[in-house]
């Protein structure tokens, strides 16, 4: 999943720039007559979503010919959106453009990979019609992940699926996805949710969620095939000239660029597993059965899959953000130690940051990251 900052565009400039293009009179009047309403439930969606509390907003099921609010029918407020702000010559065009044009890369911040040509309904419209032009609700999406999605929605807190708008910090920061060589030929990649262990139950649900909502794991493994068959050629020219060991280094030097940009990204998660794997590398050319109840890698304790501390590679997992489960058993030195200041070179009287120690507390550094 990808963060956006959006700006929040006024819901009632939004929906008011709307129905001032509808030729209908009658429509337009009564449209203008819930406008406080509409402002209202803007408002209230705000403040759920703010709480992570979205899933307790309750949807509108009456029929589409039925009245919704004040005496506009459902689809009558479904169209403010189809009719009056998608139509390209249309005034709320502009705002259409301008949420479209927030996906960052282009790319969609559902799934990370897809070129976003669309606006999903985070609560689709035809629940909750009141919302249909709310900016907020309106997120540029793929045409495969707002398919997917269509009207699912979650009524408890950890079925709620990541929502770009105002799911950031540890969903972005913290790496959850994680991905398995399957020893197949030609080579395979199973993908799986690995949530930090710190994180509460309903920050694991919500990422599992997100994860099955979208169908990311067969959709990541197909986009996974056609990367390795793209490297395929350099990947065995480097068996051929090279040990094992310069591929494997290549391999990580792969995942940690890819992580620098996005730690949850199905590359991250390929190339690190690609790295890991001894058999892919050529270190053990016996075949094993594998098991994906418990993932290979686990989420670096020290850096929290950051990848550095206190703006130097974590040297834990070597700046990968992961680590090798019996790795992280056979670990002697504390996770929790302190780290250099990366202020001053040897304790300085007048460091701001470590006040002439020398060292930050582990909880303090991960703050410069």
């Amino acid at each position: 999943m990808r963060s956006i900052f959006l700006s929040d565009y006024d819901p009632q400039v939004v929906y008011k720039t709307c129905i001032d293009s509808i030729s209908n009179v009658n429509l337009r009047d009564r449209l203008n007559l819930v406008t406080h309403d509409i402002v209202a439930a803007s408002r209230d969606y705000k403040q759920k979503a703010e709480d992570k509390q979205l899933y307790t907003m309750l949807p509108n099921l009456c029929k589409n010919n039925e009245i919704a609010l004040g005496t506009v029918t459902k689809q009558e407020l479904k169209d403010v959106y189809s009719s009056h702000m998608v139509g390209k010559l249309k005034p709320a065009r502009k705002f259409y453009d301008l949420l479209l044009s927030q996906a960052p890369l282009g790319q969609c911040p559902y799934c990370g990979f897809g070129h976003a040509s669309t606006l999903d309904h985070y609560l689709p419209k035809a629940k909750y019609p009141q919302l249909s032009v709310l900016s907020l609700n309106l997120v540029p999406s793929c045409k495969d992940c707002n398919t997917r999605k269509n009207t699912k929605i979650a009524t408890v807190a950890e079925k709620q699926s990541l929502h770009p708008y105002f799911d950031h910090k540890d969903f972005i920061n913290e790496q959850w996805l994680f991905a398995e060589v399957m020893q197949t030929n030609p080579v395979t990649i199973s993908f799986v949710v690995k949530a930090p262990t710190q994180w509460d139950e309903v920050s694991k649900g919500r990422v599992l969620s997100h994860f099955d909502n979208f169908e990311l794991s067969a959709r990541y493994s197909i986009e996974a095939s056609s990367e390795i068959v793209g490297i395929k050629n350099v990947l065995d020219d480097l068996r051929r000239k090279a040990s094992p060991d310069v591929l494997q280094n290549h391999l990580h030097k792969q995942a940690k660029s890819h992580a620098d940009q996005y730690i949850n990204s199905w590359k991250t998660a390929m190339y690190q597993a690609l790295a890991c794997s001894d058999w892919y590398c050529g270190k053990d050319a016996s075949p094993k059965n594998s098991n994906l109840d418990i993932p290979s890698l686990e989420t670096c304790p020290r850096c929290l899959g950051r990848c550095k501390l206190a703006d130097t590679t974590c040297e834990v997992c070597k700046g990968l953000g992961s680590i090798r489960k019996e790795e992280l058993e056979s670990l002697k030195e504390p996770i929790d130690e302190d780290i250099s200041c990366p202020s001053c070179i040897a304790g300085e009287l007048n460091c701001e940051q470590c006040k002439g120690e020398g060292k930050i507390r582990w909880e303090k550094a991960k703050e410069f990251t």
